[in-house]
């Protein structure tokens, strides 16, 4: 009996000292947690159109080289400063920086029934730094480097929410006529909204994926961070005509195989005043963009549109019939498989 009690003393001993143990790691992490919430947050500059990659938790790292210049981030569209760096900087015209203050004000409208953006702290001010000034960067490009002086027609391929479409392209180029392609139908029912109730009316959405459109092409095909630049070419290539161009907002490291196609590589901080950001704009020509795609070794087929044509799972296949009963002609009388066959009547 000493034995068991002895046993089960060191039981209780080891148990008291495992949760002694959790406890204190317990302790020391919630005063890390503390830690950091006494840091100030850095807000993410750029973000993509999702919850889970727009929007990054504080942290005790620096992220200066995605976070926008705090009086540029919280600036109000409608201010005299936006006015100046908008018509001075970007040379678009009063009218149009109305135009796009209406558009930061939609799109935080919008954006309190949809996800169009990340919802944290989704303000005016943030819309205008985070997505407009980045959308209309391009405004800043030379004459001879700007492949819209001379489009007509451009889709914005995974717009989203609208962007870059909406502000730079429809609002600054109101001659060139626009397609806003994405697969998510809500999103482009926003677009079409914002995009009626700015008066925009060479600007219609397309609902499906860029593999699918196959009837149309383009001059110029615009992109924002929708995936990684293979994987974006393989989609639409044949959405650019052979003198066409494609527009490509992304940040981080690019692969230099694929800067040496491009015909220019211009960062955003450089096109606009105060900016901080690790974003840039590539324009690549139609035949690199078909490079680049076969580079990739990705193979991409449209989607069956006839439900006959869609694959079945393999326990609803229909199975060929074998032997001669498959090959039987309907006009002629049924042959039985056997000899002496006869139907017994009742009576």
């Amino acid at each position: 009996m000493s034995t068991v009690r002895l046993v089960s003393l060191l039981l209780v001993l080891s148990t008291a000292n495992s949760f002694l143990a959790r406890l204190s790691s317990t302790r020391h992490r919630n005063e890390v947690a503390v830690a950091c919430r006494s840091e100030p947050e850095t807000s993410n500059y750029w973000g993509d159109d999702t919850d889970d990659q727009d929007t990054l938790q504080p942290s005790l790292t620096p992220l200066s080289s995605f976070a926008a210049s705090p009086a540029l981030f919280e600036l109000d569209p409608a201010s005299d400063q936006a006015r100046d760096i908008v018509m001075n900087d970007l040379k678009l015209s009063g009218a149009q920086h109305e135009q796009l203050v209406s558009l930061c004000q939609a799109v935080a409208d919008w954006n309190d029934r949809i996800n169009l953006v990340s919802r944290k702290d989704c303000t005016v001010a943030t819309v205008f730094g985070r997505h407009v000034l980045p959308s209309i960067a391009c405004c800043a490009f030379s004459e001879d480097q700007n492949p819209l002086n001379t489009a007509k027609t451009l889709v914005d391929v995974g717009t989203g929410g609208g962007f870059p479409g909406l502000p730079f392209l429809a609002i600054a180029y109101p001659d060139v006529q626009f397609v806003l392609l994405d697969s998510v139908g809500k999103k482009l029912t926003a677009a079409q909204d914002m995009a009626n109730a700015l008066g925009l009316d060479h600007v219609r959405t397309h609902h499906g994926r860029a593999e699918d459109l196959r009837d149309e092409v383009f001059d110029v095909a615009t992109g924002r961070s929708v995936s990684a630049i293979p994987q974006f070419c393989a989609w639409m290539q044949h959405l650019v005509k052979p003198t066409g161009h494609l527009l490509y907002w992304i940040g981080g490291d690019v692969d230099a195989s694929i800067l040496e196609q491009t015909v220019s590589d211009t960062p955003i901080e450089s096109l606009v005043p105060d900016m901080e950001s690790d974003k840039r704009i590539l324009i690549l020509p139609q035949l690199a963009v078909k490079r680049i795609a076969k580079a990739s070794g990705i193979s991409v087929q449209p989607s069956p549109t006839n439900r006959s044509q869609r694959k079945r799972p393999s326990s609803q296949r229909k199975t060929t019939a074998k032997g001669s009963w498959s090959r039987r002609n309907s006009e002629e009388p049924k042959q039985r498989g056997y000899e002496g066959f006869k139907r017994y009547s009742s009576s």
